[in-house]
């Protein structure tokens, strides 16, 4: 299965990487980080940056004083991905474009085969059509049937998950 996580996860990396180093137990707020790691999952600035986990000029965050800064957005790649990442970067926009204490974490996915579909003309050949999803006819009931089914793939494919205490109401930053 191919599976790429990504977003803002309000874990330090470098604050992690000190209780790895020193074989100390992290407390839970890094958990999410653990449950990648402990799942094979691959970090995409990993392949690109040797010092991805404590580098400051990898840090996503910077707080409004200038001061303060670490690394809190990530790309997270099962290993089926890997072929597939071309290249994984941090990128500081323009304040005048968007407005963010945040950098954006960009990676360059090879699409060949990355889905494993079949050509285009082929599909056309055999009459199948593309499906178009109408987000302004989806209904609460849908967004959470949906929600349900990507849970349980996750369940079935990353067996701890289910340690987490993770719910669409509690803030991540909790845990």
């Amino acid at each position: 299965m191919k599976i790429f996580v990504m977003g803002d996860l309000n874990c330090h990396s470098d604050k992690w990487m000190h209780y790895v180093d020193n074989g100390l137990k992290a407390p839970s707020q890094f958990n999410i980080l653990e449950l990648l790691a402990s799942n094979n999952m691959i970090d995409s600035l990993s392949a690109f940056h040797e010092d991805y986990l404590t580098a400051d000029h990898l840090h996503t965050y910077v707080h409004p004083s200038g001061n303060v800064s670490s690394r809190l957005d990530y790309h997270w790649l099962s290993p089926s991905l890997m072929s597939n990442l071309f290249f994984s970067g941090i990128y500081w926009p323009d304040y005048r474009v968007l407005n963010s204490d945040h950098a954006i974490v960009h990676s360059i996915l090879l699409t060949e085969n990355l889905f494993d579909g079949k050509a285009s003309a082929k599909l056309k050949q055999q009459d199948v059509g593309r499906r178009v999803i109408d987000y302004a006819s989806t209904t609460t009931e849908h967004w959470s049937t949906f929600a349900d089914e990507i849970d349980k793939v996750i369940r079935d494919e990353i067996p701890s998950f289910t340690s987490l205490n993770i719910s669409n109401t509690t803030d991540s930053s909790t845990l």
